[in-house]
Parts: structure tokens; sequence; C-alpha cells
């Protein structure tokens, strides 16, 4: 079976509503289509990860895994990361995208350094217990594309507990920010 879309039938599709001919897809069209469907409403990303193999690369310096791929959304490829540490415990390294990793309107987390370290170390010595990394909610705008374009490689995420955590492992110091 073939289907055909007129021009506005693909623009209810993509909002959302549905139609006689969008309920009559079997699931295998279906996933076919999302991919096409979320590159037609922009949520597509490319991005370029790096993950840390924990086995030595003779004269290559410690084994890296690098592989480039396509995800819908930033929450898939989270999960994506999440499955590859978990199921071959791989260490996320580092990641580039082609692309920005959210779209307008999208509510996102990144941390914020409130002090720098020899404040913080002042404060430490004064036997107080400084936060010196906080989380900050935002929605990405053309400031967010701005600021993503100074520096690609500042955490982000699309999840406050996944931000929570990042900032408490970096308030511990079990992870440093370099």
């Amino acid at each position: 079976m073939e289907f055909t879309f007129t021009k506005d039938e693909l623009y209810h599709l993509i909002r959302g509503v549905e139609t006689d001919k969008a309920r009559m897809w079997d699931k295998t069209t279906d996933r076919r289509l999302t991919k096409l469907l979320n590159k037609l409403k922009g949520q597509s990303m490319k991005a370029t990860i790096q993950f840390e193999t924990g086995q030595v690369s003779y004269g290559k310096g410690k084994g890296l895994w690098t592989l480039t791929k396509e995800f819908t959304d930033h929450k898939h490829m989270d999960n994506f990361i999440a499955y590859i540490c978990k199921s071959k415990n791989y260490l996320l390294d580092e990641v580039w995208y082609e692309s920005y990793p959210f779209n307008e309107g999208d509510t996102y987390y990144t941390i914020e350094e409130t002090m720098n370290y020899g404040e913080y170390k002042l404060l430490i010595d004064n036997q107080e217990n400084p936060e010196r990394y906080v989380v900050v909610e935002s929605c990405w705008d053309d400031v967010s594309e701005e600021l993503f374009d100074e520096n690609p490689n500042r955490y982000m995420t699309w999840s406050r507990k996944k931000a929570n955590e990042y900032a408490e492992k970096l308030n511990e110091g079990t992870i440093k920010i370099y």
C-alpha cells in the first residue's frame, strides 16, 4: 500500500493531527517515517560521540571509539550514550554537535560556576560549605545558539535530574572540568 500526502495533510501530520491516512499506517511504516517527520519538524540532530574504551591502544594513547550518528533529539542521544556506557562499560569522552542540540523553545539545563577556585578555597578554609557549581535552567533561543557557538563542549542536558547529579559530582570533586 502506498501513501501520498498533500501539503496540508503533511502539515497536519507534523502537527500531530490524526487523519484517515495516518490511521492506516502500520508500525513498520511509522518507524521509517518517524525519522522523516522529525527532520521535517527540525528536531533531527547529528553528533559525533567519542567513548573511552578502557583498552590500551599501543602507540596511540588511550583506547577511543568514535562514531557519528543521527538522533531524533537530545533525549535520544542521551539514551544511546547511557546504553553504550552500561552495555560496553565505556566512558563518555566527548560529544561534538553538527547542529544545535536543542530546538527553539526547548528547556535545557547547564552547570554554571558560581565562584573561582580562590574564592572557593577561602570559604572552605573558613569552615563553610559552599556550592561552587549550580544548575541553571534555560530556554533555547538565539542567545543560547551564540553561547553554544562560543563553547560547544559546555555541559547541557534536557534532564534536571542528570544536571543535578553532574553538579553534585563537581561539588564533591569526584569529576573535574578542565
